[in-house]
């Protein structure tokens, strides 16, 4: 009955990755039409975040109302945390953008509930390894992944500005 459930399980997350990479084309076109570029993650994210988020709430609902076994300390806690990182995911997913503008010497980076203003000359360098891009200014430290959206716009813009790249 297990692997069955892993079964399933493995063929529901290549379902949401082959989602996640047919969805992002479609994303990108309407970023292109203003003058400026979004850079932030696919809506497909905040969806996963939802439903891990109902899930654990589920979960949660039952193991306090509903006596089955599940109430030892640790089942209570590990449930808890689950749900808590699942909205933690989706606060990041609708929260995290970073607006790169076409004729302009800065970008805006906008974090949980803080926003940056950023200029290029206050970019120290930037380092595109793996599936990973960290941007070391002199006060912050971006990391985000290449998968998101627009994310080459910014590194274009970046090398536009010859900011140092380490490899």
């Amino acid at each position: 009955m297990y692997f069955v459930f892993i079964f399933l399980a493995e063929l529901a997350v290549c379902l949401l990755f082959y989602l996640i990479k047919k969805g992002g084309d479609r994303e990108v076109a309407p970023l292109l039409t203003k003058g400026y570029i979004v850079v932030r993650h696919q809506k497909i994210y905040f969806w996963i975040g939802v439903s891990n988020m109902a899930f654990w709430s589920f979960l949660l609902y039952h193991s306090i109302f509903v006596q089955n076994g599940s109430e030892e300390w640790w089942v209570f806690l590990g449930i808890v945390s689950a749900d808590l990182l699942s909205m933690l995911y989706t606060i990041n997913a609708i929260m995290w953008r970073i607006y790169v503008f076409k004729n302009k010497n800065f970008f805006i980076y906008r974090s949980w509930f803080k926003t940056y203003k950023i200029k290029y000359s206050n970019c120290l360098w930037y380092k595109s390894k793996g599936s990973f891009v960290v941007i070391k200014t002199g006060y912050h430290t971006i990391l985000f992944e290449k998968t998101i959206l627009s994310s080459g716009h910014l590194l274009a813009m970046l090398r536009r500005y010859r900011i140092k790249s380490i490899k």
